[in-house]
């Protein structure tokens, strides 16, 4: 059964020198219980792919045209308000960079609360308990100590482990993960990907997993969809994908990324 279908989806983007067709009429399903990967070099559409699963394409951008279905009712129908409390309750979302997403200006105990009092009704100490079991789910060593902390204050892997425990808060059914390993080393990365594979057991998520890299793939994606110029050009199992792939375009990516594999630099 899917938890997400995605059927002829089109965002265009209305600028002065032209349409920019970002996402051309793409289509995939995400089954529950499973982690779907997202590739594509960047440019390719898988951003405002996941932008729009959640309503957050901004103006020049609109989707001009497709579904998208969550547990069979579409999300393009609902309203602001509902669509406000979907997010983070039904469908979270990590992203890139987490010292651009979190709020410089906020410490990390007062992000995590005002997430938790969005959409339940707690008292601080409520608050507190929840916040500090999830950051022990993450694996944050003493997360008391770093909930008066502001996110320039800690490092990136701990700030994406805050990201994700935030993501999790609310116990959502379907997580989008947007790149969460780029701006980390190599070390730190398989970490986080490690994490990410245990939470998804012990929580039962379904996971769209957007990423160029298609060793990440290999390593946690059931399916895969390989976009190029905001178009579908292949999908299939992961391992389909990489033992017999049938774009060339998807060969170029493969290729790429044995080539970054072995090459010394």
């Amino acid at each position: 059964m899917n938890i997400l279908e995605v059927r002829d989806l089109k965002i265009y983007f209305y600028a002065e020198q032209g349409i920019v067709k970002a996402v051309d009429g793409i289509s995939f399903d995400i089954k529950k219980g499973s982690t779907l990967g997202l590739a594509g070099e960047s440019g390719s559409g898988k951003t405002v792919t996941a932008l729009s699963i959640l309503n957050l394409v901004d103006p020049p951008g609109k989707i001009i045209n497709g579904q998208i279905k969550y547990n069979g009712a579409s999300l393009l129908d609902l309203d602001a308000e509902k669509m406000r409390m979907l997010r983070g309750k039904e469908i979270s979302i990590v992203f890139q960079e987490p010292l651009t997403a979190l709020n410089p200006v906020l410490s990390i105990e007062e992000q995590m609360y005002e997430m938790l009092l969005a959409h339940r009704r707690l008292s601080k100490n409520g608050c507190h308990k929840i916040v500090i079991e999830y950051l022990k789910k993450v694996n944050i060593p003493s997360p008391q100590k770093i909930l008066k902390d502001y996110p320039h204050q800690l490092s990136g892997g701990t700030r994406q482990r805050v990201m994700i425990a935030m993501s999790l808060l609310l116990n959502p059914k379907l997580i989008i993960l947007d790149e969460p390993t780029t701006a980390l080393d190599v070390t730190i990365q398989a970490a986080i990907l490690d994490l990410l594979m245990q939470l998804k057991e012990e929580m039962d998520l379904s996971i769209l997993f957007i990423t160029h890299d298609l060793g990440i793939i290999a390593e946690i994606a059931d399916d895969v969809v390989i976009l190029e110029k905001g178009r579908v050009v292949e999908k299939a199992g992961t391992l389909e994908i990489f033992e017999n792939p049938k774009n060339d375009y998807t060969k170029r990516l493969l290729n790429a990324a044995r080539f970054l594999e072995v090459s010394p630099l």
